[in-house]
């Protein structure tokens, strides 16, 4: 994979919620600036998927929703870790309960479930098991538990699509290595707890090292602990062992010689076997995870970016395509001779306004929505069956929408059918500014869209009527031009 199709963990955690938020209610009605956005640049199809994810109305709060996120798992491994140093004690004061500390049975409960988890995590590693996607049964158990948590930690409307995309990066390379480094790090502050621990009590209190066994015999013990000790002495930890020594802490005899030499042993113990191992594993995971996230891509088999596939192809221009057509201004339309009846108001894609609305002063004749393909042909239908051209069509758009050459060819094919002048009644503009959007450039596209089609726009507030907006339809609608 190229690195130009790499992406960070945030712009795949929110392209990954807009996909999953997509893939269940289709996508948003207001997503054309975004689309656009993405479209714009050449990269490759998982770039144009984060730059239309970042640039889509309300991501804002997603974003701040997955930093949240963030600082709640840090917290969550801080507390884990704590938990691990809380055990590690426990564990160490369980050993030295007693003046007379068994050597064998402290050796295990140091050691044994940080050795099973380490064996059970290479054996994970080596065979490549939990890469998969999760089962149908168990990925709807775990979206149903993300959706019914997600109100409770964060604060979007898409709160639970984040914790199951956040569920789903865990079952990516970089967020399998991130858990490895979490288990590992859990281990190792629970063997320093734990050392720490046996440190402190070896250092104010006196205890006898021994060891007992009821089924091997002392050879087998000699060998055993010859095995333990052989490294430790390559690495110049512990002097070497003699037999007579090591047999002399069988059942507490002559122990006292030797009490700071079995106290080190066990020590050592802990800190070879036990947390070295934990260290390297734990460096080794950091290292991938970071090698992981420098590969970090979207899955672009999952359907809801297949079918964001076409939308995002990267947009030309005439100046890079010679057979593209030039957008050019037709003449301006005229009031037509013959014109009578009442103007006709016809929408496209609105947002907000109730249907059908009002201009005082201004009697209109509703023609219908032109939400989809069907409402669009009923309305042609209608138009072209008209006896007498009307005074104007009124067509009324919402800013929240970016015009395309969609809207354009729908509103030049509707002045045709009516033989009228296209007058845009543009609205929505208070709730394009509640979202930060340039309002202006806005309102400049859609002037030019009306230019296009020889027409006119007008910005209009049916919740604050403005006179002057009123008396220009007026003028426009009765002939007199501007």
């Amino acid at each position: 994979m190229s690195r130009s199709e790499a992406v960070s963990i945030g712009d795949w955690l929110l392209a990954e919620t807009v996909r999953l938020a997509e893939e269940r209610d289709g996508r948003r009605r207001d997503d054309h600036v975004a689309t656009a956005t993405g479209a714009s640049t050449e990269t490759g199809l998982v770039r144009r998927i984060a730059l239309r994810a970042r640039a889509l109305p309300g991501t804002d709060a997603v974003r701040a929703d997955i930093a949240r996120l963030a600082r709640l798992s840090c917290l969550f491994a801080g507390g884990l870790l704590i938990l691990a140093a809380v055990a590690g004690v426990l564990a160490a004061t369980a050993s030295v309960d007693a003046r007379q500390i068994d050597f064998l049975l402290a050796a295990t409960a140091m050691l044994l479930m940080p050795t099973l988890m380490l064996a059970g995590w290479l054996a994970v590693v080596i065979t490549g098991a939990g890469r998969g996607a999760s089962g149908s049964i168990a990925g709807a158990l775990l979206a149903a538990a993300c959706h019914r948590l997600g109100p409770l930690v964060l604060t979007s409307e898409y709160s639970g699509d984040i914790l199951e995309a956040a569920g789903g990066f865990l079952r990516t390379a970089p967020g399998r290595w991130l858990l490895g480094c979490l288990a590992h790090a859990f281990w190792i502050a629970y063997l320093i707890a734990a050392l720490v621990t046996l440190v402190l009590y070896f250092s104010v209190v006196q205890y006898d090292l021994i060891w007992g066994t009821t089924l091997l015999n002392d050879t087998t013990m000699v060998a055993l602990f010859n095995g333990l000790a052989n490294p430790l002495i390559a690495l110049g930890l512990m002097q070497p062992v003699e037999p007579e020594w090591l047999l002399a802490a069988r059942e507490g005899t002559g122990v006292g010689d030797g009490r700071g030499r079995w106290a080190w042993f066990l020590l050592a113990i802990i800190i070879v076997y036990g947390l070295a191992p934990r260290i390297l594993a734990l460096i080794a995971s950091a290292a991938m995870a970071t090698i992981g996230r420098w590969r970090l891509t979207l899955d672009t088999t999952q359907p809801g970016y297949l079918r964001l596939a076409g939308s995002l192809a990267p947009t030309t221009t005439p100046a890079t395509n010679d057979h593209a057509p030039a957008r050019t201004n037709r003449a301006p339309r005229n009031r037509p001779a013959n014109a009578q009846g009442r103007p006709l108001l016809l929408a496209i894609e609105l947002e907000h306004e109730p249907w059908p609305p009002t201009i005082a002063g201004i009697d209109l004749q509703v023609v219908g929505r032109a939400d989809d393909r069907a409402g669009r042909e009923q309305i042609l239908a209608a138009l072209q069956a008209l006896d007498a051209p009307p005074p104007a069509l009124l067509v009324l758009c919402s800013l929240l929408r970016t015009p395309d050459q969609g809207h354009e060819r729908f509103i030049d094919r509707a002045a045709d059918a009516a033989a009228a002048v296209p007058l845009l009644v543009l609205t929505d503009g208070t709730a394009l500014a509640r979202r930060d959007a340039n309002v202006d450039s806005r309102r400049a596209d859609w002037q030019a869209l009306a230019a296009r089609v020889g027409g006119k726009a007008v910005e209009f507030d049916f919740g604050y009527p403005d006179a002057a907006a009123i008396a220009r339809l007026q003028r426009w609608i009765a002939g007199y031009d501007e």
